[in-house]
């Protein structure tokens, strides 16, 4: 019995110091699935922008872009394709119909650009412009009329596009190789490849600054890859790989502090997207769905239940527009009603506790 009192004795020790390690932190979950109110099958998706009623995507190759009618979310339709002769691994969207513009970062040969459709009054897509002074470019963020393209060794690129076809470079910010991009406007938040963040001011895009920074390898993760960031008012998510430790992990920055609020793996091979709302962060892995409820997030608490989706699809990449939450597989596009999120929020859900540092 004395061996089996001394396992229980380590064992607890190292449950308590799991947060001190980095590691998950152990929450109770309210599993469940969330079934779709629509969907559209039959074709292979990846990065998605929704905008004005109408949702834009890539197929799952890069090659082609679509254009769908959501104004109905239970009966999504299928409006026009476009065959893109770029790969093509971001997609962002601006403005209201019939004066949508959506943006696409992509490669053609060795050439990086900045691709611009218009999706016109006909409800069809049409090439208008395109910038291709680019280094390599991972992430772009559109708003009003400038697009902020992460751009590695090109640093923070400024482009301006209200004239859609005639993009131009207006401002830079050469202080870092950003590998990702979100704003909380008068803010750029943007991360290196191994966790280096710095927090811009853009109020003048002519004239980029920085204003402060964090290094995000101080958490206690071996960080070797930035995939995301999203921002929810103050708050940033970034989204890093551990490929030594073959994991993926979410890093909480508050970026009006600068300083970590807490980090979590989710229990999924890799995370292939993410979006955050108000009160809400989605995460998507392979076959796998996290929602947290954060809106006591300035207390330093979030609330998390996972779900996982009945059926053969396997989402992977989101996006939210109002009431609804789009998510695309290898299979079709599948929509849900964010209200039905109160039907499965209930006392029974854990709480994480906050690791202020």
């Amino acid at each position: 019995m004395e061996h089996v009192r001394i396992f229980a004795a380590l064992v607890f020790v190292l449950v308590c110091q799991l947060p001190e390690l980095g590691y998950p932190i152990p929450r109770e979950s309210n599993g469940g699935t969330l079934e779709p109110v629509g969907s559209y099958e039959g074709v292979s998706l990846r990065k998605i922008a929704v905008q004005d009623g109408f949702l834009f995507a890539t197929d799952y190759d890069g090659h082609k872009l679509y254009a769908f009618d959501v104004t109905d979310p239970s009966s999504p339709a299928l409006l026009t394709t476009e065959d893109l002769p770029e790969l093509v691994w971001d997609v962002k969207a601006s403005g209201e119909w019939p004066g949508i513009y959506v943006y696409l970062l992509g490669r053609h040969g060795k050439c990086f650009k900045l691709l611009i459709y218009e999706f016109d009054a006909d409800r069809d897509l049409r090439r208008v412009g395109s910038y291709d002074q680019l280094v390599n470019p991972w992430d772009v963020c559109i708003r009003g009329s400038y697009a902020y393209i992460a751009d590695d060794s090109g640093g923070l690129k400024v482009i301006d596009v209200s004239d859609p076809s005639r993009p131009y470079e207006v401002g830079r910010y050469k202080g870092c190789f950003p590998e990702t991009v979100d704003l909380s406007y008068p803010y750029a938040v943007v991360s290196e490849w191994e966790g280096h963040i710095e927090i811009l001011d853009i109020s003048d895009p002519r004239n980029p600054y920085k204003i402060g920074s964090y290094e995000a390898e101080t958490s206690g993760y071996d960080i070797t890859q930035v995939l995301d960031v999203v921002i929810s008012g103050s708050y940033a998510f970034f989204i890093f790989s551990g490929a030594m430790q073959h994991y993926d992990f979410i890093f909480v920055l508050d970026i009006s502090k600068l300083s970590e609020v807490f980090s979590w793996v989710p229990p999924t091979d890799y995370i292939t997207d993410v979006a955050v709302t108000d009160d809400y962060f989605f995460l998507c892995g392979d076959g796998y769905i996290e929602i947290d409820d954060i809106s006591d997030i300035d207390i330093g608490k979030i609330r998390g239940v996972r779900h996982y989706y009945s059926g053969e699809a396997r989402y992977r990449y989101i996006g939210i527009s109002g009431d609804h939450i789009y998510m695309t597989t290898s299979s079709g596009l599948y929509i849900f009603n964010q209200k039905s999120l109160t039907a499965v929020k209930s006392s029974t859900w854990g709480e994480m506790k906050a690791r202020f540092k």
